[in-house]
This record gives C-alpha cells, structure tokens and sequence, in this order.
C-alpha cells in the first residue's frame, strides 16, 4: 500500500474518524498538483502525520512542536514511512528562528485558539511566507454557536483542559493583522449530526457521506450567510500580500 494510504490510515486510527474528517476537510483547501516545488511548514505538528502525508506533494516540509517527545515520535514516523524531505524541529514557534520568507505555505490543525492572543506569532509567521504565501488553520472553533461552546466547556471541565480560547473574528482579525486578507471557510452546520455515523461506516463510505453534507452545508452557508458565524467548526485562510 502506497505510503499516503497508511498515514491516512494511522491519522485514522490516532485521531478516530471524527477528528480525520477535519483533516480531510481542511486538505481540499489544498491544489496539490501545485505543492510540488513549494516548501511548507507546519506549525504544532505533535507526531508529524499531516506533514507527512504533505511530504508527499511537495518539495519540502519542516514540522515545528514544542514537545520533544512529540517530535521524536513524528520522526520514528519518518523512518516507518520512508519520506525524506520532511525535518521535524523541537521550538516554540514564537521563538523559532527560520529564513525570512523561506515558506510558501504554513498549515496548522486545531492550534490557531491555543495561541490567539499571541499577535507576535502572527507577525512572525508572515514574516517566513514568501509574497502571496498562505497561513492555513485547520478545524478551528468559532465562538459564536452556544451549543458547541458549553460541549467544548463541559469536555474542558472534565479533561482539565487548559490554554484554549474561543475564536471570534476580531482576535483572529488582530492575529492577522500582518496579513493582505482573511479567508472563512465554514463547516458542520448540517453536517455535525451526521458525525456519529463514524461509529457504524467504514471511513471510506463515511467520507463520501460527509462530503455530501460539506455540499449541503455550502448551499446552507451561500443562501442563509448569517448563519456562517454560527459555524462549530472552520478554516481559516490568512494570505500575504504579493509584492
């Protein structure tokens, strides 16, 4: 089996089919017929899955994490998975120190509320993205839905939970302030109920599925916008300005 197939099939097994549908779904911002001579970094990479699943599309990958338990085990995948032109780094990536404008794209899943009200991160993220480059935040939590906010307050309570903050469009707004332009990307409105058919579908038929819900979800958000920052999820695209 191709190396893209196992890792998927490993971020399925690590993360369940809930968590691998966010994945999947932030990936189609992707046109990965034109990663191919470009660099990408993730940010938060914890075992490194997604920027080895990238690897496979691109010139290069750098994952950057905090923990160095984590990015030991991201590079254990590294070996598992053969795939040479990924490097894994161990730093805080607001102190991180890499080439100005080196990156063409920086992706990160779920990380962008745990480091919200660190501006200087944004700042310094812009910074290493070439003109035109593009920040993208994968399953992101808007604040605005009531529902999802006391479920993610009670999993919090429960899970001791610590460092996370609701999203809402002016702290993402000051974070992005280095950036030309902001892009929303929404998701499970229609769709969120559907996840629990997770427990019953292989993953394949289980993606099909929910990606009929994205297409209705698409229909939802485009005739009823106000309804898009009621949106339990999303991606967000922030974009630097082509000199």
């Amino acid at each position: 089996m191709k190396p893209i197939s196992e890792i998927r099939k490993q971020i399925i097994s690590q993360r369940g089919y809930r968590k691998s549908y966010n994945v999947e779904h932030g990936l189609s911002l992707f046109n990965f017929e034109e990663l191919k001579d470009k660099k990408v970094m993730e940010v938060a990479c914890g075992k490194g899955l997604l920027s080895l699943l990238i690897a496979n599309y691109c010139k290069e990958v750098v994952g950057v994490d905090i923990l160095e338990e984590e990015v030991q085990a991201a590079r254990l995948n590294q070996q598992k998975y053969k795939i040479e032109n990924c490097t894994f780094v161990t730093s805080d990536i607001g102190l991180t120190d890499f080439e100005i404008e080196s990156f063409d794209v920086i992706v990160a899943e779920a990380a962008l509320h745990h480091i919200i009200y660190d501006y200087r991160i944004g700042t310094k993220l812009c910074e290493y993205l070439k003109p035109g480059g593009r920040l993208i935040f994968i399953a992101e939590p808007l604040g605005y839905n009531w529902l999802s906010e006391f479920v993610r307050f009670i999993r919090h309570h429960r899970t001791h939970a610590v460092g996370e903050f609701s999203l809402w469009y002016d702290n993402v707004g000051q974070f992005a302030s280095s950036f030309a332009e902001v892009k929303y990307y929404y998701f499970d409105i229609f769709s969120h109920p559907f996840k629990v058919l997770e427990m019953i579908l292989p993953h394949s038929i289980f993606l099909i599925v929910m990606k009929r819900m994205w297409q209705i979800d698409e229909v939802i958000y485009k005739y009823l916008p106000i309804l898009r920052k009621y949106s339990p999820n999303v991606n967000i695209e922030m974009i630097k300005a082509d000199y």
